[in-house]
């Protein structure tokens, strides 16, 4: 691995090891396959890398169809791999310490001098690895790409500390908003001239996309989001399943792959009875006039607004904020 391939690489780790302690390494001749091991199953995350571009030499060999298995501790991983990002080249080998096997880190460094780091793996029966396999993603209703997620992930961070939950809407011509409410506020943050990404049924087809609302945990999507930041990438995608899940995927540069996560979206039963009341109390109505919450937009612009009203379905503003423009597909 070159020190560019190395710092991708130590980018999906760093990722997902702020899900999960544990990694599951997945290595096929045709595929690399990274899960995250927690025993928080609220988010799933894992990362689909292209093994062709992602490593320099790449050769997968075993009794199991020639696929491996394997259960690291991320954080012991990661920090073998960081200090090839500035050798000439990192090689990854499976091999066997004192009888037990290890993922042996050779650093060549540019000084010639050469460090080797063993870190201890478990080997994972084939049987078993189907169990933390690629999940399957629910069908999303609406993806779209965002430029940059520094703007995101601070109004998340801001409204967190109003409330347990935020609310996401996204409509398919371009537009974003984030909201959150407490028994004193709401605030809501508008993000415009986003990306629409194509979907794709199971025959390849291009299907409609369809405006869509999240409800989920705050400090979950904080947290996500702070996984995927600062990483060199190509975007960050975010989509909505209402049923089901919300949706982030950080798309490395160079076609290398990308790190999924999925939070599970919070059902309405379990809202708070705040909800649905919340424009009856006098905190509420105070509530309506201007807050001192703000966003800078992922692109050209944003705004953000305090109201007393709840967020329920993708609003009118929300849905009037943007006149439809050209998809691109995802990939």
């Amino acid at each position: 691995m070159e020190s560019a391939q190395v710092a991708d690489f130590v980018a999906v780790l760093s990722a997902l090891g702020r899900c999960g302690k544990m990694v599951h390494l997945a290595f096929a001749p045709d595929k690399v396959f990274l899960g995250s091991i927690s025993d928080d199953d609220a988010i799933v995350a894992f990362a689909d890398l292209e093994p062709r571009v992602m490593f320099s030499e790449f050769r997968s060999e075993s009794r199991a169809g020639n696929i491996v298995n394997l259960e690291a501790p991320t954080d012991m991983l990661l920090g073998c791999l960081k200090h090839g990002a500035q050798a000439s080249s990192t090689v990854m080998k499976l091999s066997k310490r004192h009888g037990s096997p290890s993922l042996s880190c050779v650093v060549s460094r540019d000084d010639g001098i050469t460090l080797t780091h063993d870190v201890p793996v478990l080997v994972v029966r084939r049987t078993e690895a189907e169990a933390m396999e690629r999940p399957d993603i629910p069908e999303m209703s609406v993806l779209m790409q965002i430029h940059g997620d520094d703007p995101f992930k601070a109004v998340v961070d801001r409204m967190k500390t109003l409330a347990k939950h935020v609310h996401v809407e996204i409509d398919p011509r371009g537009a974003m908003a984030v909201s959150a409410q407490n028994e004193i506020v709401a605030v809501k943050s508008f993000f415009r001239d986003l990306t629409p990404l194509e979907l794709r049924d199971a025959s390849g087809d291009v299907r409609p996309s369809e405006a869509a609302a999240a409800k989920v945990d705050a400090k979950l999507l904080s947290k996500v989001l702070m996984a995927c930041s600062g990483h060199k990438r190509t975007a960050l995608v975010v989509g909505s399943s209402p049923a089901s899940v919300f949706f982030v995927h950080m798309r490395l540069s160079r076609g290398a792959g990308g790190v999924t996560v999925l939070i599970p979206v919070v059902q309405e039963a379990t809202d708070e009875a705040l909800m649905p009341g919340l424009a009856a109390t006098p905190e509420a109505q105070a509530a309506g006039a201007p807050s001192s919450a703000s966003a800078s937009s992922a692109s050209s612009s944003s705004s953000s607004a305090a109201t007393g009203a709840p967020a329920g379905g993708p609003s009118k503003e929300l849905l009037d904020s943007r006149a439809p423009k050209r998809a691109r597909e995802v990939g």
